[in-house]
């Protein structure tokens, strides 16, 4: 296994004023024996990070290292990377033990053909593949081609495994017990795992470490549940959660050394969080996650329900401030009785305020 540290990674397609700054100066430090995701929209650079990792992008600028060697010129192959791409890439005309035992032929040379098949029937155990060895990929379902995938980057015993959205073509059920696999996989072998997904759930889940890109940036890097109760932008706050956090704009009104008091619309909000004394204007939001939002009759804030989704333990209402025009979206208990179009009052407890000034988490980093 490996230790991975980046260093100021930046990647750039094309030259002068075609160029594409993709990965912007990128600071970050993986473990030994770490599961770590990448997480961020479409198009943030999560997918192109992974791929220099892996020694399929070149790096514009910066230093990789595994351990205390530096990898930037080095082939995958001479970096010990293993990689399962989301389109499986498996060879059609192999069988499922010939497509697990392929690599083997040029990353263990050193191995007989006995140590080889060895492996490759360990690795099938571990995957449920056993009966399956002697198919090829056209008699097998996603699922079972996915493992044959995972198969064939594990039996190489890589230094750092790398995924790239890896259950993305899997129905929902498939996925469940894919990451179940995924996590015994990891806690069997303690490898270094570097994964890439748009998923919530599989980054909350799987994760020692979540990364959050954002336009190439790196926007916070830490355990799930730190980004989820203590988001330091922003964007991370509105990202990570399935349903997102609600950002409500506001506008400063009254600060004392206990407590601030702003606008919302014809409401007033007040919170035992405290400004900076430098602090005196900028452009002020309230997070607020949707569990934590009550519907309260004896509560002055009124929401309009526009939208109703009963999700049977559950029931998520998206709603408009009466006097903003704000969407707020509500999860409320799969109990409750709303209709289309009704007024609800609405209220949330202080501790449950996240307080953000230019997108950043006054509470955490000020302003």
């Amino acid at each position: 296994m490996a230790q991975l540290t980046l260093t100021k990674i930046n990647k750039t397609y094309g030259e002068g004023q075609e160029s594409h700054h993709i990965i912007k100066d990128a600071q970050l430090s993986i473990n030994n024996q770490e599961f770590v995701v990448f997480v961020g929209p479409s198009g943030c650079g999560k997918s192109t990070m992974l791929r220099m990792i892996a020694g399929l992008e070149d790096i514009s600028s910066g230093e990789l290292k595994f351990d205390d060697d530096i990898v930037n010129e080095l082939s995958p192959a001479e970096r010990g990377v293993g990689m399962v791409f989301q389109s499986y890439a498996l060879y059609p005309h192999m069988t499922v033990r010939e497509n697990i035992a392929f690599g083997l032929k040029y990353t263990r040379k050193d191995w007989c053909k006995k140590q080889k098949m060895a492996a490759v029937e360990e690795v099938a155990d571990i995957l449920e593949l056993t009966a399956l060895l002697d198919r090829k990929p056209s008699d097998m379902s996603g699922g079972q081609r996915q493992r044959v995938a995972i198969g064939r980057a594990l039996v190489r015993q890589p230094r750092v495994f790398l995924l790239d959205e890896p259950l993305s073509n899997l129905d929902a059920a498939m996925r469940v017990r894919m990451r179940a696999k995924i996590a015994e996989f990891h806690k069997k072998f303690q490898s270094t795992i570097v994964y890439v997904t748009h998923d919530q759930v599989e980054a909350m889940t799987l994760a020692d470490k979540v990364v959050v890109l954002n336009d190439g940036n790196i926007e916070q890097v830490g355990p799930p549940l730190e980004l989820y109760h203590h988001p330091k932008t922003e964007f991370v706050a509105k990202f990570i959660g399935s349903p997102k956090m609600n950002i409500i704009k506001v506008d400063l009104l009254e600060k004392s050394a206990t407590s601030t008091r702003f606008s919302w619309g014809n409401h007033s909000v007040t919170t035992q969080k405290v400004l900076p004394s430098t602090l005196t204007n900028g452009q002020f939001s309230l997070g607020i996650r949707p569990e934590d939002i009550s519907l309260d009759s004896s509560s002055d804030i009124e929401v309009m329900v526009e939208n109703v989704e009963f999700l049977g333990a559950e029931t998520n209402l998206l709603c408009r401030c009466s006097t903003s025009g704000e969407e707020m979206l509500i999860r409320c208990n799969g109990t409750v009785e709303v209709s289309l179009g009704q007024a609800v009052n609405i209220s949330f407890p202080d501790d449950s305020i996240h307080l953000f000034c230019d997108g950043k988490a006054v509470s955490i980093d000020g302003c």
